[in-house]
């Protein structure tokens, strides 16, 4: 008998709706996931489910985040030259995202969660999870450009 994970229901509806199962491959893949606290790269996760040795493959792994992702429980974070990291997504999450270092700052803001419930009621839908992400630079990313920019355009002596 499986231990009841967070999502678990989730991710077994909407691997059924598709015509999937929810092997034991995906229950543990899906159980190191969602115990995951910070983004993780698909290496990483694979290492804490086991690896070779519990024979899941890295196109399992690939797969499975790909449905976590279709079941609203994943998100996949870009990094640039073709990384990436994923996380879990637990209930309603708004974070802003610096598309130079990755840093996620989560948003807790009374005006977007307002937001998120008057939508869903104007259109009479039945909402159960939400995820806004705004991109731009941290603060610590804009100083270095600014200082990088000085640099450029001082001219030398």
């Amino acid at each position: 008998m499986f231990e009841q994970t967070p999502g678990r229901d989730r991710f077994k509806d909407y691997l059924e709706s598709n015509g999937l199962k929810l092997t034991g491959q995906r229950q543990r893949i899906l159980r190191v996931f969602m115990r995951q606290q910070e983004p993780m790269s698909a290496e990483n996760i694979l290492a804490a489910a086991g690896g070779a040795e519990s024979g899941i493959s890295l196109s399992t792994l690939y797969r499975a985040l790909n449905h976590l992702q279709c079941a609203g429980l994943a998100r996949r974070i870009q990094l640039g030259a073709g990384s990436a990291l994923y996380e879990a997504v637990h209930g309603h999450c708004c974070q802003l995202v610096c598309e130079k270092c990755g840093r996620r700052i989560p948003v807790s803001n009374p005006y977007l969660e307002s937001m998120r419930e008057v939508a869903a009621r104007q259109e009479g839908f039945e909402l159960h999870h939400c995820t806004a992400q705004f991109y731009g630079l941290c603060p610590s990313c804009q100083q270095a450009r600014d200082i990088e920019k000085s640099r450029s355009t001082t001219p030398a002596t």
